[in-house]
């Protein structure tokens, strides 16, 4: 069985719904399952007083280096599977800096931060922070508040080939929105990401087509389901139930819904979050589509 399979179940990075009770998502669908990678950093509980710390950074950046650090490096100390996560990152970018050097590190914001600060760190390589305005700071090994760099042909980034590491890959939407165009434009050179978790939804393609190769340490295909299954960490059911969201997403909820009248009702009644969600997806009836569903 796959260590960092079995590291994401147990931390709750990736959690499949009972049969009966589905994940309901922002988009205003429903599915079998929810893929939360940040949660590798120590379960939801550390992961969120993270993404507090990571949030208050970026509007007062010295804190990447006074506090986000500091309990990315506590966590490593503590949690086994973090360390294991952050060693396996490290050992990646390793092999590709011997393929093929690189200078820098960066990630987006807010949870690629996770991931790819730490990993920097420990090999002395600059660290370019990306935030979700394209706005870009450099983070220097031993160096306290990072630096802005602003776009043009002198800054620090260019010329310098970098490793872009992401929590999560799905359709590389950030990478082309944001993160490749904040540093082309300051003239560095991104050719290669490395993800800890690939979705396999058309990501790796897009990613390609723009000149950048994906390294990811996890695909979310049948194959990571196929031995889930086999290792007890999902029943038949959910096995089921997954590779008929895969199939068809629409399909599935149509079925999911046949089979189960008056769930929405029963939803809607309960009131809260899900309810909001339910009321979105009977507003826009994604059932009757064949668009594929995102948790």
């Amino acid at each position: 069985m796959s260590t960092l399979l079995t590291d994401l179940f147990s931390t709750g990075a990736l959690t499949v719904s009972p049969e009966d009770r589905p994940f309901w998502y922002t988009s205003g669908t429903f599915g079998p399952y929810y893929i939360n990678t940040h949660y590798l950093v120590g379960g939801r509980e550390a992961a969120d007083a993270l993404l507090l710390r990571i949030e208050a950074a970026c509007r007062d950046p010295g804190g990447f280096a006074s506090d986000v650090l500091p309990f990315l490096q506590s966590q490593y100390r503590s949690e086994p599977v973090f360390r294991r996560v952050t060693d396996t990152l490290r050992t990646r970018l390793g092999d590709m800096d011997r393929s093929a050097p690189f200078r820098f590190v960066s990630g987006g914001e807010r949870r690629d931060f996770f991931f790819s600060l730490l990993p920097a760190v420990q090999m002395e390589r600059p660290h370019a922070v990306i935030l979700k305005d394209g706005t870009v700071l450099l983070l220097r090994p031993g160096e306290g508040n990072p630096e802005p760099v602003l776009p043009g042909e002198s800054s620090a980034l260019s010329g310098q080939a970098g490793i872009h590491v992401a929590d999560l890959v799905t359709e590389a939407s950030s990478y082309l929105r944001t993160w490749i165009p904040a540093l082309s434009a300051r003239g560095a050179i991104l050719d290669r990401t490395l993800a800890v978790v690939d979705r396999r939804q058309g990501g790796e393609a897009a990613l390609r087509r723009r000149g950048v190769s994906l390294v990811s340490l996890a695909q979310v295909d049948e194959a990571l389901f196929d031995q889930a299954e086999a290792s007890g960490l999902i029943r038949s059911g959910q096995r089921a139930m997954i590779r008929r969201f895969t199939e068809d997403p629409a399909a599935f909820m149509r079925q999911f819904l046949e089979e189960h009248p008056g769930y929405l009702d029963t939803l809607m009644a309960e009131g809260g979050k899900t309810a909001e969600r339910v009321r979105l997806f009977l507003s826009t009836r994604p059932d009757r589509d064949a668009r594929p569903a995102t948790p």
